[in-house]
């Protein structure tokens, strides 16, 4: 009989879940007016914690549930929330000029030309950032293991006046990334590339683990034409806490004066493309790579720009 009721409760909690998506049809572009929604659960009026909220319409959306005279955020979302914006949408949830407030935690699914902004969140396990997620305050992996998967041009970006801090708490954080690697051959030119994943604001050092550490592991790197990148680092990169020096009075604090970047490089080579390491430096964290550039010999081209010549000449002749 326990055993059912745990089943039933279990059940129920799935049930209140809902496909939650903004219309707009009200006009007014309130978030807590329930006639700009559709598929809101029984009872409620706005999207609830556990709810797939879907902004897919296009419009500018913002939920300013932030209440400064008493310091705290309306939480409304928790781990099971996803929250999915598309076709040139906008959301922004709490104040994210500002790192103060409670968090929002997610999944976050932003497309192409799209973009999230929020005061301060905790990721869900799952997230796709193909566009723009604006971080106000702080952003820390609130899985134990927290994938991202990041667009050619996704990013994450924390807005000047953060915190510019990642909440490590011991955490792995799984970074996949489509990357423009250009095409391999004869005769190729080879460039070492960084791409910022997550950049720190420009009000001073991004610090990536701010509690305890962070570890950084790669996911899938796709680069030009399908090509699968390969790690060019031996296992993973843990980045440490920024922490209290030891003092007279306290000769066993700390250990670390400030945050633990990498500063090791890949060198631009043939024998390196198709060749990755992830790192972490006062700017934010990257991903390092080799691109090659193929660049054709005078003779060819030269040769293409007689051949473009002659297929002018007889288009003119034609006309006449």
């Amino acid at each position: 009989m326990k055993k059912t009721i745990i089943t039933l409760l279990a059940l129920a909690g799935i049930a209140a879940a809902a496909d939650v998506t903004w219309t707009g049809a009200a006009g007014d572009g309130t978030w807590n007016n329930s006639d700009n929604w559709s598929g809101l659960g029984e009872g409620s009026s706005v999207p609830v914690a556990g709810d797939r909220i879907v902004i897919d319409n296009g419009d500018s959306v913002s939920s300013d549930s932030y209440d400064y005279a008493s310091g705290t955020a309306s939480k409304w979302t928790n781990a099971n929330t996803a929250i999915v914006v598309k076709n040139g949408s906008s959301l922004t949830l709490g104040k994210p000029t500002t790192w103060r407030g409670d968090r929002y935690d997610a999944n976050f699914t932003i497309e192409e030309l799209c973009s999230v902004s929020v005061a301060k969140t905790f990721l869900g396990a799952n997230n796709s950032i193909y566009g723009t997620l604006y971080i106000g305050g702080e952003l820390s992996p609130g899985a134990d293991t927290t994938s991202i998967d990041f667009g050619k041009s996704g990013s994450i970006q924390f807005l000047d006046g953060s915190n510019n801090r990642m909440e490590g708490n011991n955490r792995t954080l799984t970074l996949s990334a489509v990357l423009d690697t250009g095409v391999n051959g004869a005769g190729a030119t080879y460039t070492l590339e960084t791409r910022y994943l997550i950049m720190g604001d420009s009000d001073g050092d991004f610090n990536p683990g701010a509690y305890q550490a962070l570890t950084l592991a790669g996911g899938t790197m796709t680069g030009t034409n399908g090509l699968t990148l390969t790690s060019a680092r031996e296992g993973n990169v843990t980045l440490h806490a920024w922490v209290a020096a030891p003092t007279e009075q306290n000769p066993d604090a700390g250990g670390y004066t400030g945050a633990i970047y990498t500063n090791d490089s890949l060198e631009a080579t043939a024998a390196n493309y198709g060749k990755y390491m992830l790192g972490a430096d006062k700017n934010g964290i990257y991903v390092q790579y080799v691109k090659a550039d193929i660049v054709p010999e005078p003779t060819t081209a030269t040769l293409s720009l007689l051949a473009l010549a002659g297929l002018a000449a007889r288009r003119r002749r034609a006309s006449r």
